[in-house]
């Protein structure tokens, strides 16, 4: 399993160098479409930042209330940043006991915390305190025969090795 993942280059990963992804496309675009160009399929997804550069970071979005969640103060979000990666989250949609697919996953996660409300989809929440979300580019990779929850294990303990042990931006833990 996950011959691909071996393939993959976080440091080159885009839409001019794909790695086996697809999609490409912002979060703002996927909210106005309702995530309809992603595939009902169970797969693993990436949050990549046009530019490696540190963004600027809010101390709070309405999502954080509406999710019963405490934002992460600005030095912290800074501590976490990655300036050698336009990798920010790495996820996934699915496992062998789930039905979810990757556009179940993703729609509540881009429409509803992009509008201040709840989502039942708390990892990587991060993202919502960066100042330009909606920028944001979002690839995935249908994971067929593969369980998905393995390929993004996979995928973030490959990240921290090439990383200094460090985890994408918003795949922090605790």
């Amino acid at each position: 399993m996950g011959d691909w993942i071996k393939k993959v280059e976080f440091e080159k990963i885009s839409p001019d160098f794909p790695c086996d992804f697809e999609g490409f496309l912002p979060i703002r675009a996927l909210v106005e479409s309702k995530c309809a160009e992603i595939p009902e399929k169970r797969g693993v997804y990436l949050i990549l930042s046009p530019d490696t550069r540190m963004p600027g970071f809010n101390a709070d979005n309405p999502g954080f209330a509406a999710n019963r969640l405490t934002p992460r103060d600005v030095a912290t979000l800074r501590g976490q940043w990655n300036d050698d990666t336009a990798v920010v989250y790495i996820g996934k949609a699915g496992a062998k006991d789930k039905n979810a697919t990757l556009r179940s996953r993703l729609r509540p996660y881009f429409v509803n915390w992009s509008r201040g409300k709840s989502s039942a989809h708390r990892g990587g929440c991060d993202i919502w305190q960066i100042d330009t979300p909606g920028e944001l580019l979002v690839a995935w990779r249908i994971t067929e025969d593969e369980d998905p929850r393995a390929c993004e294990g996979l995928l973030i303990k490959k990240f921290k090795r090439e990383h200094e042990g460090k985890r994408p931006f918003a795949n922090h833990q605790g």
